[in-house]
């Protein structure tokens, strides 16, 4: 055997052993998307993201993300991201024939992220969602409950990004003839950035508004997230359009 073959079975050999599962315990739930393991490491999982401490659901979902893993062996399996850049641990997580993160979206209290190389499971999750969503349960509760859409998303502005912060931007219509109340609604992407709509927020009956990233004057149904930076990725996101309970009423995934 000569030496490129043996190096090429030395690279496969590492790169089962790193996508191997690995069983632990977990000792502690952080939310509903994150927990510590007997080894004393933060493991993320991978390809949802559940709410934020002081976001709504919140508490829904480390609760049941408590009662499927806590004091529990689990098998962690890899992809092919290992750890973020927190230096957590990134994984599937799996209690005997219990697939956790496709549990949490199945139950509503967690959505979708699309790691740009983790993907391995990535339909079976999406199925998942599907399934919370069709039956509106949790996050999904009030899917389709008012009259305004997403309509259009602009997440690629001509230029460099950075420099046309006001080229991306979100178009919401009314499909009632009735006006609608936007106070305290939410567009959210896959991530974690939310633009909150203010108090007195309102869309006319089958009127527009619209939803820029940068900076601006809000009037005239224009609205400015005032973000420093692009939110919007160019090869994949979802934008949610939530209400002021924090339930899901549309998306739009590109």
């Amino acid at each position: 055997m000569n030496k490129r073959a043996i190096f090429f079975f030395i690279i496969l050999f590492l790169i089962l052993i790193s996508c191997s599962p690995k069983t632990v315990s977990v000792v502690k739930v952080i939310d509903g998307d994150t927990v510590i393991i007997s080894t004393g490491e933060k493991v993320r999982y991978i390809g949802i993201n559940a709410p934020e401490m002081g976001e709504p659901f919140y508490m829904e979902a480390k609760r049941e993300n408590r009662k499927l893993v806590l004091g529990k062996e689990v098998e962690l399996e890899f992809d092919r991201e290992e750890r973020d850049q927190y230096k957590r641990l990134l994984a599937y997580i799996f209690v005997g024939d219990t697939f956790v993160n496709y549990e949490l979206l199945r139950r509503g209290v967690a959505l979708i992220y699309r790691d740009r190389y983790n993907k391995a499971h990535r339909n079976l999750l999406l199925e998942a969602e599907r399934e919370a969503r069709e039956n509106r349960i949790g996050l999904w509760e009030d899917f389709h409950k008012y009259s305004v859409r997403i309509e259009k998303i602009n997440y690629n502005p001509e230029g460099r990004d950075e420099e046309n912060l006001n080229g991306e931007y979100v178009v919401l219509k009314n499909i009632s003839k009735e006006g609608m109340n936007l106070s305290n609604f939410r567009i959210k992407d896959e991530s974690h950035n939310v633009f909150i709509f203010p108090e007195g927020s309102y869309i006319d009956g089958e009127g527009e508004v619209v939803i820029y990233t940068g900076k601006g004057f809000t009037g005239n149904n224009k609205f400015y997230w005032d973000h420093k930076t692009p939110v919007w990725n160019n090869d994949h996101d979802t934008v949610y359009l939530m209400d002021a309970n924090g339930s899901v009423v549309d998306l739009y995934r590109y």
